[in-house]
C-alpha cells in the first residue's frame, strides 16, 4: 500500500520551527528505519513550500533550526529524492477532488483519492500538531468533483501518528525478480512470461520504478477481476478501462500504426501459455520513472479468456 503526504495538513499551525520538528522528525526516523515504507511514502514536489508556521514554509522552518544534518536529510527528501507521486500520477477523466471544499486535486490527498477511484490501495499521512488537529483522524473523506455536485466520495485511510503505520506486506523490493515474484503471488489473473526477467536484466534495479510497475500490473489484474464469465466488462471494469485506456494521454494504449509497421518483429513475443506460438502485442502500459519503461500484453483477449498475458516489461521498444 502506498501512502501520500497530505499537503493540506501543513497550514501554518505550528507555533515555531522547533515544534514542527517534533512532528517531522519521527516521520524521518520511520523512513530511515523501515525499509518496507521508505519507497512507499510519497510527497508532492510542492511540499517544501507549504506553510508550517505563520511566517515559515517547510523549507524555511528547517533552515531556521540551523541543524545542517537535519536540513540535508529533509531537503534531500522533499526537494530531490522523494519519492514524488507526480511521475506515476493515477489517471482520472474527471480530475477534480476536494476535501472540506478545499481543492486537493494537485496534492497528495487528491492522488490518494485518485488511486482509490482506480481500484488501487492508498492511504494518507497527515502532520497533526495535537489530537485536536483537524487531521488527527483515521479517515479523510475526499469528494470527487464539485462539492455542491460530487460524483462520489472516497474515504482515505489517514495516519497521523507514525506509530500507527501498519507493517507493509512483502517489505521493500530489492530486485526485479522480487517484483515479478510479488506480482505472480498477488495477481492470479496475469500470466507473466518467463522472458520478462531477461528483458528487465539490462536495466539497473530501481525500487521506485518497480513499485509503479506493480501498480500498473495491478490495473491489469483489476481488469481480469472486473470481467464477467462471458467476457463482458462489469460497470466498474468499463469505468476503469475508460479511465486508463480511453482518455487523452492514457497510461495504457495501443501502439500507433507507424510503430506497428516499423516495430512489428520487436512487438511479437513468445506466448507464455503455448510454447512455439508467438503473439503480436502492441498494447502497452507506459511508465516514465527516470527511464521510459513499457509493459506489453495481449489485447484484446480471445473469447472466453479472462486472464491477461503479460509478455514484456522493459525499456521502451520503439526507441531502441
Amino acid at each position: 500500500m502506498n501512502w501520500y503526504v497530505n499537503d493540506l495538513s501543513l497550514y501554518g499551525q505550528f507555533r515555531d520551527p522547533f515544534s514542527f520538528r517534533r512532528t517531522l522528525e519521527p516521520l524521518m526516523r520511520l523512513m530511515n528505519d523501515r525499509s518496507d515504507l521508505r519507497s512507499r511514502i510519497f510527497c508532492s514536489r510542492g511540499l517544501s513550500l507549504r506553510p508550517v508556521t505563520g511566517s515559515h514554509s517547510l523549507a524555511q522552518a528547517v533552515r531556521a533550526m540551523q541543524d545542517q544534518l537535519f536540513l540535508s536529510l529533509v531537503l534531500r527528501w522533499v526537494d530531490k529524492a522523494g519519492p514524488f507521486w507526480e511521475p506515476g500520477r493515477a489517471a482520472n477523466d474527471y480530475d477534480l477532488f476536494h476535501f472540506e471544499e478545499e481543492n486537493v486535486t494537485e496534492q497528495g490527498l487528491g492522488e490518494a483519492a485518485r488511486r482509490l477511484a482506480a481500484g488501487l490501495p492508498a492511504g494518507a499521512f497527515s502532520f497533526a500538531q495535537s489530537p485536536e488537529d483537524r487531521f488527527a483522524t483515521d479517515v479523510l473523506s475526499v469528494m470527487h468533483g464539485f462539492p455542491e455536485e460530487p460524483f462520489g466520495t472516497y474515504d482515505v485511510t489517514n495516519c497521523w501518528d507514525v506509530g500507527a503505520f501498519p507493517t507493509a506486506t512483502g517489505g521493500q523490493l530489492r530486485s526485479w525478480e522480487e517484483m515479478l515474484t510479488r506480482a505472480g503471488d498477488t495477481m492470479p489473473g496475469l500470466v507473466l512470461s518467463e522472458e520478462i526477467a531477461n528483458q528487465l536484466a539490462p536495466r539497473p534495479f530501481d525500487p521506485g520504478a518497480a513499485e509503479h510497475m506493480l501498480s500498473l500490473l495491478g490495473v491489469l489484474q483489476t481488469f481480469t477481476e472486473e470481467t464477467t464469465e462471458g467476457g463482458e466488462w462489469t460497470p466498474a471494469g468499463m469505468e476503469l478501462y475508460q479511465r486508463y485506456c480511453m482518455r487523452q494521454g492514457a497510461r495504457i494504449s495501443d501502439s500507433s500504426d507507424p510503430e506497428k509497421l516499423a516495430f512489428r518483429n520487436q512487438m511479437t513475443f513468445p506466448d507464455p501459455s503455448h510454447p512455439g506460438r508467438r503473439l503480436f502485442c502492441p498494447w502497452h502500459a507506459k511508465l516514465n520513472y527516470g527511464a521510459q519503461y513499457r509493459i506489453h500484453f495481449e489485447w484484446k483477449r480471445p473469447a472466453g479468456q479472462r486472464e491477461i498475458k503479460v509478455v514484456y516489461i522493459g525499456s521502451k521498444i520503439t526507441r531502441q
